[in-house]
């Protein structure tokens, strides 16, 4: 992660606001559109293969399968909307096309669901950094031969690549049967989709929420606005990585407590999401201190109105950071349809304070939304329904720290034994 937060800094100084903004509107873009590739199917899947462990190569191939449609959707929809969205530029319109076509390689990430339910996530782990050492190579490269804008894109291109053969070779070695002898059914299939469809569209709802806000900008302000943007979120999203590791690392955990008691469940879920906040609250509270001599000192004075952004957007960490637990615990309850509805008022409420907030106060009216969306989508929406509320009240006890000293406890000892 280190690697990527430091090419990314010499990326932005080297291209600057401007150019910056223009990489970054096309690459919002395009991962808007890749829970079309994803299908909301990492949870589904693992659940499936944990409690149905002689099926799961055939689990397996039917998630493939499913995410392979999926990207043919994402191909076609990514070119045909860039056209009507940005017609005449014709810079955004090979960056979306180049950035299409790298992350059609993450059909093959299917083959982490495996890992993760084998409680082997560190595998694809190491697949993972060899690939974004990669990406990170090939951007040094091109930043020290004065390469053009367009060429960073196949950079992730490059990053997607290795990773889908990475994970291809590991599995077939780890497995012991390459991909091909695994076999789809067409009833897995169907199953699969339809267990997964809410998260699907939950998850469009969340990339949404996540990336609208740099296209808003792109659209009704400018691409310096984008840039300046862009590079408050590359520091406020830095640590995102360590409750996403932790949530998909201990999820299997929380579904083994589920089967033998639901008290010893409820208390590991309380844990995970006290941990949680530990983390999002102490990383709010470090970036705050030290956010102006932080952007200065990594992005320059160029970017010196990203201090600001940085300061409010990170309060919306805290919100994600237990919202990687109380998305598996709605999983794990079979409540999937409320993720869909937390996904739509998070983006409600984000495109619509956008359209007010950004014309008045720019790229400081994008933050202020985004924090705004996920405090209600994340955490306050809960409380609105009465088979969520068990979830909020946990959730709530969480961000009151109550039961951080517990917890820590907990884990030291899960530690040292």
């Amino acid at each position: 992660m280190g690697l990527g937060v430091g090419i990314t800094v010499w990326m932005a100084r080297y291209l600057g606001p401007e150019q910056f903004g223009v990489f970054n509107y096309a690459l919002s873009f395009v991962i808007l559109f890749t829970v079309l590739i994803n299908l909301g199917l990492e949870n589904i899947v693992v659940k499936t293969i944990i409690n149905s462990p002689s099926n799961e190569g055939e689990t397996l191939a039917s998630s493939l399968l499913l995410r392979a449609m999926g990207g043919c959707v994402f191909f076609i929809s990514t070119i045909t909307l860039i056209n009507y969205i940005r017609p005449n530029d014709s810079i955004v319109h090979h960056l979306v096309i180049i950035l299409s076509i790298g992350y059609l390689f993450k059909i093959f990430e299917a083959i982490r669901y495996w890992f993760e339910a084998h409680v082997k996530a560190k595998f694809s782990s190491i697949i993972e950094v060899l690939a974004l050492t990669t990406s990170v190579v090939i951007k040094a490269i091109l930043i020290l031969n004065d390469a053009p804008l367009i060429y960073f894109a196949w950079a992730v291109v490059g990053e997607m690549v290795v990773m889908a053969l990475g994970l291809s070779v590991l599995f077939m070695i780890k497995y012991g049967k390459p991909l091909k002898t695994l076999k789809p059914k067409r009833k897995r299939v169907q199953s699969l989709f339809y267990e997964a469809w809410p998260l699907t569209l939950a998850s469009a709802l969340y990339m949404i929420a996540a990336k609208i806000d740099q296209i808003m900008l792109g659209n009704m302000i400018d691409s310096e606005a984008v840039g300046v943007y862009a590079a408050a979120v590359k520091l406020s999203e830095g640590w995102f990585f360590i409750p996403a590791v932790i949530a998909t690392s201990l999820y299997p955990t929380m579904l083994s407590a589920k089967k033998n008691s639901r008290v010893l469940y409820i208390e590991r879920t309380q844990h995970l999401l006290n941990l949680m906040a530990i983390i999002g609250i102490s990383a709010a509270i470090f970036v705050i201190l030290i956010a102006n001599p932080l952007v200065n000192f990594v992005f320059g004075t160029e970017y010196q109105q990203s201090a600001s952004v940085l300061i409010v957007h990170i309060l919306g960490g805290i919100f994600v950071a237990i919202s990687g637990i109380s998305y598996r615990y709605l999983i794990s309850e079979g409540l999937q349809k409320y993720s869909l509805y937390r996904g739509l008022t998070g983006v409600v409420v984000n495109i619509i304070m956008n359209f007010f907030m950004i014309p008045q106060y720019g790229v400081m009216g994008a933050a202020i939304s985004t924090v705004v969306s996920q405090f209600m989508a994340l955490y306050l929406f809960n409380i609105s329904r009465t088979e969520t509320k068990e979830l909020f009240y946990m959730q709530s006890k969480a961000l009151s720290l109550t039961g951080s000293v517990a917890t820590l406890r907990h884990y030291k000892t899960k530690i040292q034994g």
